[in-house]
């Protein structure tokens, strides 16, 4: 009976952890609103005291067309940022992970950059 209890109990505060995390989770509310969600995945390696992206891959989920779309950017693709005189892929990666010291961070800048620059055109 006790075994029971301590379960049942688990199981309860399992679904209201989950409950909680859905809610805030940017990817069940684009998809509850049927809007497209980006996903950024990058490798990166740690060479002379520099963090830089050696693979990039771009992803966009859409739900109204429950499709997924996947492209991977050569990490040598030049994109004209305004406030850097960095112009490559790796290189404005590593700019953003030297002003932050977060990976997070140059991560999310990175990926509006890409958004902006490259995918622009395309929605």
């Amino acid at each position: 009976m006790k075994f029971r209890h301590i379960t049942l109990t688990i199981f309860v505060i399992l679904i209201l952890y989950l409950a909680w995390f859905s809610s805030k989770s940017v990817f069940i509310k684009n998809n509850v609103r049927q809007k497209r969600t980006n996903f950024l995945l990058l490798g990166v390696d740690f060479v002379d005291q520099a963090v830089h992206s050696d693979t990039t891959i771009f992803a966009s989920y859409s739900p109204k067309q429950q499709v997924v779309d996947i492209i991977s950017i050569p990490r040598d693709t030049y994109i004209d940022v305004e406030f850097t005189k960095f112009k490559k892929l790796t290189e404005i990666y590593a700019y953003f992970y030297a002003k932050t010291k977060s990976k997070k961070l140059a991560a999310n800048e990175l990926k509006k950059i890409i958004e902006e620059k490259i995918f622009s055109s395309s929605t």
